[in-house]
């Protein structure tokens, strides 16, 4: 692909993930801050009702679903039911699940097949939207990351050229050398080093950081474990270059499966070669001892003629 064609797709994937993220904003939003205020209320008016800190029993089968739905919705409830004053009651209830660095997070976990599931659609417009946005989102996030691959591929064969004095020439070696190259580079860069970024910033083990981005570029996303969710202690750059980090590893995956199967091909060529050489060995040999055998057949029956017509 031409490199004027292959910019224009990854900027119209990425300007398709930034609509996206204002579209959902636009749907989900309201919704959910009238929730969240709707359930700070809810469970403030319940537990300031009980001036002696006791509760009955069919009180709290009746504020479970409220707190359930407080989860669902990121609501914190011990926050929800301190916050009495008025100050401190308007800024919780105009948090946002849906600011645009959620939406657009969103849309890149939609389009990229991730699915976290820690934040989930509430409109039944938003599921019907999300639903089409997928449809063409997909194919085009796919295309995208394919195209970003093949650069970083033909980057990563010049300097897997550049550094393979030894054996330049060599097809099957400089495949297995660029496989281990990306492989083993790639790996060092966004799972590795990538997990001790994680583990500082989101207070997570070493185990648990390799968990995460693992499972992420795998884009299997249990949603158990999600990195720049807790907007109170990153910044905004965190979280963009989160979603950076998304792109360019999903990339870096479709690069390894795309040497490998280099690697492969290059494999079957050769063993096919070898197979076909063999064969012409094989092939010439049994002609060759056929040819013998007929010659010697020939020469036994020329000299049983002759013993014949002697005694004759």
């Amino acid at each position: 692909m031409k490199a004027g064609l292959a910019s224009s797709v990854v900027v119209i994937a990425v300007v398709y993930i930034i609509i996206g993220g204002l579209v959902f904003r636009a749907i989900e939003e309201t919704n959910d801050i009238e929730q969240r205020s709707e359930i700070q209320s809810t469970l403030r008016t319940f537990f300031n009702q009980s001036d002696d800190g006791l509760l009955r029993l069919d009180e709290v089968k009746k504020i479970l679903p409220t707190i359930r739905k407080s989860y669902e919705y990121g609501v914190d409830v011990n926050e929800a039911i301190a916050g009495s004053n008025s100050s401190s009651s308007s800024s919780t209830s105009s948090f946002s699940n849906w600011d645009l660095y959620s939406s657009t997070f969103f849309a890149v976990t939609v389009v990229t097949t991730i699915g976290y599931g820690n934040s989930a659609l509430k409109t039944d417009f938003g599921r019907i939207f999300c639903l089409f946005y997928a449809l063409a989102g997909v194919p085009l996030c796919m295309l995208a990351l394919v195209v970003v691959g093949q650069q970083e591929k033909r980057f990563i064969y010049f300097v897997a050229r550049k550094m393979a004095f030894g054996f330049r020439e060599n097809e099957q070696r400089m495949h297995l050398f660029t496989t281990l190259l990306v492989s083993v580079g790639g790996s060092v860069v966004f799972v590795y080093l990538s997990a001790v970024v994680f583990m500082k910033c989101e207070e997570w083990n070493y185990g648990e950081a390799i968990y995460f981005c693992l499972i992420t570029l795998l884009t299997i996303g249990f949603g158990d474990y999600v990195a720049g969710w807790s907007k109170s202690t990153n910044g905004v750059w965190y979280r963009i270059l989160i979603a950076v980090w998304i792109l360019f590893g999903l990339s870096w995956c479709s690069i390894v499966i795309s040497v490998c199967q280099d690697l492969y091909n290059d494999l079957i060529e050769r063993t096919s070669k070898m197979a076909g050489t063999v064969g012409s060995i094989i092939e010439s040999s049994v002609k060759s001892k056929v040819e013998s055998i007929s010659k010697h057949s020939a020469d036994s029956s020329m000299s049983l003629e002759k013993v014949s017509s002697s005694s004759q």
